[in-house]
């Protein structure tokens, strides 16, 4: 699936960062880093959440509502 294909490269994206946020002594260096390793786990988040949607379909997301509609009840009264 492509989807996988893209989860498992921003993965690697992310080792490289790390690996090269280990190495260097420069802050800015150190900020442009984290900035890109943030957008890269913002991008893998958002993957994951299509994922869980088109894996559950339309019945499941109804129904997730639906149980949180009524726990928001629940605890509300």
């Amino acid at each position: 699936m492509e989807v996988e294909k893209m989860m498992d490269t921003l993965q690697k994206q992310l080792q490289l960062l790390s690996k090269r946020a280990q190495k260097t002594q420069s802050v800015r260096e150190l900020a442009k880093i984290s900035d890109s390793m943030a957008n890269i786990a913002m991008a893998i988040a958002h993957l994951a959440g299509q994922i869980r949607f088109f894996s559950q379909g339309s019945s499941g997301l109804a129904s997730r509502q639906t149980s949180k509609e009524n726990s928001t009840r629940s605890h509300a009264g």
